[in-house]
């Protein structure tokens, strides 16, 4: 089997065929989608075009509702018969006012049946806090192999990652470039690296991800930028640079999702799943089961009109 490469190409709510077969291209072998993006459809159909066959990677993510439906209906049929290489729970539990672990050893147990099925290849989280991954690790027949979190310079959760890499699970790296709230490529830092060693900001971000035995997930619809962010993985960073990113002021988030949120800093045990802001996590849970609702029932209308 292929191993992941250090960087992955995020679809994030790209939806075109074209952007896809450039990052193939480029050099990418990667790619992460969700059913939450609606795009795996187009990035299937243009991995194809390109002969892509077994070398590439799929990364795939569904909501914690009604999982092996949203597999069976929404996923499996666009894999060609081929197994998925990694699925994982887009938020580790979603509840509206049920915060019983149930909300979370369901679901996990519904990807677990998918892995001794042969259906997919790895299992794991997105948005795990470190809280979920001890439970999971501890108590589930299979543990995460993966945790897709956000991590970049101006964010880098200590705690979390350290779990997750003396515990074996591969840590992806969503928004590692910052962004939105976040200007990291921005820094003085960063831009003194850069402008030092002759690269661009973003490849001295992606480099310390890489460093930090972290694989970064980017997007862009530019195959220029494409094959620079790849780049990222011809040159390393001396201690001295890497410790000068580390120490990059903007903490924050680039998400201020409450269910981003809840998840990163839930407390986990048998008596249930406890998280802050619990009437925002609420709401915004019902707004994600809708949604799965509604992902399922166009996908059953789809089929009914083939």
């Amino acid at each position: 089997m292929t191993t992941l490469g250090p960087i992955i190409f995020g679809t994030g709510t790209l939806r075109s065929r074209e952007v896809f077969r450039h990052a193939w291209q480029a050099g990418f072998r990667t790619f992460d989608t969700a059913v939450y993006y609606a795009n795996d459809g187009e990035l299937i159909g243009a991995l194809e075009e390109c002969g892509a066959g077994d070398e590439a990677r799929l990364v795939h993510k569904v909501q914690p509702y009604r999982v092996s439906e949203q597999f069976e209906r929404l996923i499996r049929p666009k894999l060609g018969g081929r197994p998925l290489d990694t699925l994982l729970l887009h938020h580790p539990a979603l509840f509206v006012f049920d915060a019983r672990i149930e909300a979370l050893m369901k679901p996990w147990g519904e990807l677990e049946r998918l892995l001794e099925r042969g259906l997919v290849r790895r299992i794991g989280c997105s948005n795990g806090g470190a809280a979920f991954l001890e439970y999971l690790i501890e108590r589930a027949s299979v543990k995460p192999s993966v945790n897709q979190i956000e991590c970049h310079p101006g964010h880098y959760p200590h705690e979390l990652i350290r779990v997750c890499q003396e515990r074996g699970v591969a840590v992806q790296a969503f928004s590692s470039l910052g962004g939105g709230r976040l200007n990291v490529l921005e820094s003085p830092a960063i831009q003194d690296i850069a402008q030092a060693t002759g690269r661009t900001p973003a490849q001295v971000c992606l480099r310390w991800a890489i460093q930090k035995g972290v694989n970064p997930i980017v997007r862009t619809r530019e195959p220029s930028r494409m094959r620079e962010n790849l780049e990222a993985s011809s040159f390393s960073l001396d201690d001295g640079r890497m410790e000068a990113i580390d120490a990059v002021a903007e903490r924050g988030t680039v998400w201020n999702d409450p269910i981003k949120l809840g998840c990163a800093s839930a407390a986990v045990s048998e008596a249930g799943i406890r998280v802050p802001n619990p009437l925002r996590f609420a709401i915004r849970s019902a707004i994600h089961y809708l949604a799965v609702e509604l992902f399922l029932w166009r996908g059953a209308a789809g089929g009914s009109r083939r």
